[in-house]
Protein backbone atom coordinates (compact mmCIF):
# COMPACT_ATOMS: atom_id res chain seq x y z
CA UNK A 1 0.00 0.00 0.00
CA UNK A 2 1.48 3.53 -0.98
CA UNK A 3 1.60 5.77 1.73
CA UNK A 4 -0.60 8.49 -0.40
CA UNK A 5 -3.34 7.34 -2.93
CA UNK A 6 -2.67 8.37 -6.62
CA UNK A 7 -5.08 9.71 -9.48
CA UNK A 8 -5.71 6.17 -11.51
CA UNK A 9 -4.86 3.90 -8.10
CA UNK A 10 -7.42 1.07 -8.27
CA UNK A 11 -9.52 -1.40 -6.19
CA UNK A 12 -10.82 -5.07 -6.44
CA UNK A 13 -13.99 -3.70 -4.57
CA UNK A 14 -15.82 -1.11 -2.66
CA UNK A 15 -14.88 -2.39 0.47
CA UNK A 16 -11.18 -2.74 -0.18
CA UNK A 17 -11.11 1.18 -0.89
CA UNK A 18 -12.87 2.03 1.57
CA UNK A 19 -10.81 0.13 4.39
CA UNK A 20 -7.62 1.76 2.89
CA UNK A 21 -9.16 5.51 3.19
CA UNK A 22 -9.78 4.44 6.48
CA UNK A 23 -6.11 3.04 7.03
CA UNK A 24 -4.70 6.25 5.41
CA UNK A 25 -6.55 8.71 7.78
CA UNK A 26 -5.91 5.92 10.94
CA UNK A 27 -1.88 6.21 10.00
CA UNK A 28 -1.98 9.81 9.44
CA UNK A 29 -4.25 10.97 12.67
CA UNK A 30 -6.94 12.72 10.08
CA UNK A 31 -10.37 12.48 11.19
CA UNK A 32 -12.47 12.54 8.24
CA UNK A 33 -16.21 12.59 6.82
CA UNK A 34 -17.88 10.16 4.45
CA UNK A 35 -19.91 12.97 1.97
CA UNK A 36 -20.89 10.50 -0.67
CA UNK A 37 -21.36 6.96 -1.13
CA UNK A 38 -23.53 5.07 -3.29
CA UNK A 39 -23.21 1.96 -5.52
CA UNK A 40 -20.84 3.86 -8.40
CA UNK A 41 -19.19 6.45 -6.09
CA UNK A 42 -17.46 7.35 -2.52
CA UNK A 43 -16.26 11.14 -1.86
CA UNK A 44 -14.92 11.56 1.85
CA UNK A 45 -12.78 14.64 3.14
CA UNK A 46 -11.07 15.43 6.43
CA UNK A 47 -13.54 17.37 8.97
CA UNK A 48 -11.38 20.23 9.24
CA UNK A 49 -12.07 20.87 5.12
CA UNK A 50 -10.68 24.34 4.41
CA UNK A 51 -9.12 25.17 7.85
CA UNK A 52 -5.67 24.24 7.07
CA UNK A 53 -6.68 20.67 5.83
CA UNK A 54 -6.45 19.97 1.73
CA UNK A 55 -7.51 16.51 2.24
CA UNK A 56 -10.04 15.04 -0.18
CA UNK A 57 -10.94 11.61 -1.95
CA UNK A 58 -13.03 10.64 -5.05
CA UNK A 59 -13.50 6.60 -5.85
CA UNK A 60 -15.46 5.80 -8.91
CA UNK A 61 -16.42 2.64 -10.07
CA UNK A 62 -14.95 1.78 -13.40
CA UNK A 63 -17.81 -0.55 -14.73
CA UNK A 64 -15.80 -1.79 -17.60
CA UNK A 65 -12.60 -2.12 -15.68
CA UNK A 66 -14.81 -3.43 -12.75
CA UNK A 67 -12.67 -1.62 -10.60
CA UNK A 68 -12.94 1.44 -8.30
CA UNK A 69 -10.31 3.97 -8.78
CA UNK A 70 -9.04 7.22 -7.25
CA UNK A 71 -10.32 9.75 -9.51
Amino acid sequence: MPAEFVVGQSFHTKEEAVLAVKNYNIRRGVEYRVMESDHTKYLGKCKEFGKGCTWLIRLTLRKRKDLWEVR
